[in-house]
């Protein structure tokens, strides 16, 4: 379960880090907040 919550936090950064290079400046913490409500969605699926 840890390993599956350190590949998930991963792939967060990961997302993250390519909006960051499409669009650094426009929306940010919008972008992140959107990211972290759909991946909390995503997790809920995992159990």
């Amino acid at each position: 379960m840890w390993v599956l919550l350190g590949q998930y936090l991963l792939r967060i950064q990961d997302f993250g880090a390519y909006l960051d290079i499409r669009d650094p400046v426009k929306n940010t913490h919008v972008n992140y907040l959107i990211i972290f409500c759909n991946q909390l969605v995503l997790f809920r699926d995992y159990f």
